[in-house]
């Protein structure tokens, strides 16, 4: 019996590899998310106004569902 292994193309390798750098991509655009939120959050704690508050917290949760959204089965 024998049988041959499968060995992959060099397309089919450049197409894993572009995998690999758009899941990094996705990975640095969180990194990036997460600064945001930490400063929003840090300046949740310095204003008082009810409106901005509600803006900031409003920022927050829009930039936390993009995270999600990069990221669906994870």
């Amino acid at each position: 019996m024998n049988k041959s292994l499968h060995r992959p193309s060099y397309k089919e390798s450049l197409s894993g590899c572009q995998r690999a750098n758009a899941e990094l991509q996705m990975c640095e655009k969180c990194i990036e998310l997460d600064k945001k939120i930490a400063r929003y959050e840090r300046i949740l704690s310095a204003i008082t106004d009810q409106i901005a508050l509600d803006g900031i917290k409003e920022l927050i949760k829009q930039m936390k569902a993009q995270k999600i959204a990069l990221h669906p089965e994870g």
